[in-house]
């Protein structure tokens, strides 16, 4: 069962639980792995507000590379490479899915920049380097808004199979954080264990392991997958390291979010929360590195 409850996410957009059902209907009409519809509730006397109920799926939502063999992981980064660009493939105009909200690349990272000064704890020089870049080189394709899931990451996702008897697929188990905006910046936050390095905490990065011998795509072979389904011509995305830059700066802001929080609220103090902030500097000075090139860093 689902209800409408806030997840975090760098994603503004939670819609009710009413439009989150019409959106599922849509996502599973037009070939969205997400699990069955089976009914939708308003009556609030049984969980306190409207609801649905999906089928159930036996899956694992941790990443796989623990667990699975590597053909099997392989499988698995291409069946969730496959289910985002049937996402990004569905036109909004065609669903009548006019109740999500629009964000375009500048609202976005103007959100995140307010969001980030409301949760500031101490002065990051990689911050504030990229709050003053970002706007000024934004990339300029992808103007046309499409569906985003916001947090299309392995972790947040279903994985079926890979038994050695059924194959490997994923699902998506929410979708309330879905909006109309960049699905390139979708796609790069996916994209981002890639550029993450192994030992950090929090962010499930790959970068620094031996993808090969564990079945993990290189970034540009994953890049490539996913222009295949969207039917692009080319296997790369031009200005792909800007939408890098962008998708770190916001995961950044999310994980300074959970730090601050830590500090403040005795509630949401964990172990998670306190480390939370070293991972943040860390994404930023990987940002700033992007925003800043080769050249410059000679």
């Amino acid at each position: 069962a689902s209800s409408s409850s806030e997840l975090s996410s760098p994603v503004a957009t939670v819609v009710t639980a009413e439009q989150e059902y019409r959106l599922a209907e849509a996502l599973h009409g037009n070939g969205v792995p997400i699990p069955k519809l089976l009914w939708f509730s308003d009556d609030a006397s049984s969980l306190g507000g409207p609801f649905y109920v999906t089928d159930y799926i036996d899956s694992s939502s941790s990443a796989p590379l623990d667990t699975l063999s590597p053909e099997n992981t392989t499988e698995t980064y291409k069946s969730m490479c496959q289910a985002m660009a049937s996402l990004h493939n569905i036109s909004p105009s065609d669903c009548s899915l006019s109740f999500l909200a629009t964000e375009g690349l500048a609202a976005r990272i103007e959100r995140w920049t307010r969001e980030y000064r409301g949760s500031e704890t101490h002065h990051i020089p990689a911050m504030e380097y990229l709050i003053e870049w970002l706007p000024r080189n934004l990339p300029a394709g992808d103007s046309q808004p499409r569906l985003v899931h916001g947090d299309f990451r392995l972790p947040s996702l279903h994985v079926s199979g890979g038994d050695g008897e059924t194959p490997t697929s994923v699902s998506l188990p929410a979708w309330r954080h879905i909006s109309l905006g960049s699905a390139l910046l979708d796609v790069a936050d996916n994209c981002l264990p890639f550029r993450i390095d192994h030992s950090q905490p929090l962010l499930n990065g790959v970068c620094g392991l031996d993808g090969p011998a564990r079945g993990v795509p290189t970034e540009a072979e994953y890049i490539a997958w996913y222009c295949h389904h969207r039917g692009y011509h080319n296997d790369t995305i031009p200005e792909w390291d800007s939408y890098v830059t962008i998708a770190l700066f916001g995961r950044a802001v999310e994980l300074q979010k959970s730090f601050h929080s830590a500090l403040t609220d005795p509630k949401e103090s964990c172990k998670d929360g306190f480390a939370s902030g070293p991972v943040a500097e860390y994404l930023a000075l990987l940002a700033m590195e992007l925003a800043l090139g080769p050249s410059d860093t000679d």
